[in-house]
Protein backbone atom coordinates (compact mmCIF):
# COMPACT_ATOMS: atom_id res chain seq x y z
CA UNK A 1 0.00 0.00 0.00
CA UNK A 2 1.37 3.45 -1.13
CA UNK A 3 0.28 7.14 0.33
CA UNK A 4 -1.70 7.79 -2.78
CA UNK A 5 -5.47 6.35 -2.16
CA UNK A 6 -6.17 2.35 -3.54
CA UNK A 7 -9.96 1.45 -4.03
CA UNK A 8 -10.70 -2.09 -2.17
CA UNK A 9 -11.05 -3.91 -5.72
CA UNK A 10 -7.41 -2.85 -6.56
CA UNK A 11 -6.17 -4.13 -3.16
CA UNK A 12 -7.78 -7.48 -3.85
CA UNK A 13 -7.15 -7.89 -7.48
CA UNK A 14 -3.19 -6.94 -6.17
CA UNK A 15 -3.26 -9.67 -3.09
CA UNK A 16 -5.22 -12.41 -5.18
CA UNK A 17 -7.49 -12.82 -1.56
CA UNK A 18 -11.12 -12.88 -1.13
CA UNK A 19 -12.57 -9.60 -0.91
CA UNK A 20 -13.88 -10.64 2.49
CA UNK A 21 -10.74 -11.19 3.88
CA UNK A 22 -9.44 -7.86 2.43
CA UNK A 23 -11.74 -5.63 4.00
CA UNK A 24 -11.84 -7.78 7.34
CA UNK A 25 -7.53 -6.69 7.27
CA UNK A 26 -8.06 -3.21 6.22
CA UNK A 27 -10.57 -2.19 8.78
CA UNK A 28 -7.99 -4.21 11.86
CA UNK A 29 -5.04 -1.83 9.71
CA UNK A 30 -6.82 0.99 10.36
CA UNK A 31 -7.65 0.47 13.88
CA UNK A 32 -4.54 0.13 14.61
CA UNK A 33 -3.73 3.17 12.67
CA UNK A 34 -1.55 1.58 9.90
CA UNK A 35 -4.34 2.78 7.17
CA UNK A 36 -7.11 5.32 6.42
CA UNK A 37 -10.06 5.51 4.81
CA UNK A 38 -9.73 8.62 2.32
CA UNK A 39 -13.21 7.68 0.42
CA UNK A 40 -15.71 5.25 -0.39
CA UNK A 41 -13.36 2.09 -0.18
CA UNK A 42 -10.45 3.88 -0.72
CA UNK A 43 -7.57 3.74 1.09
CA UNK A 44 -3.87 5.38 1.98
CA UNK A 45 -1.14 4.51 4.43
CA UNK A 46 -1.44 6.41 7.47
CA UNK A 47 2.33 5.82 8.44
Amino acid sequence: MSGEPQHVDVLTRASGLPAAKVSAALAMLELKGYVRQVAAMEYVRAR
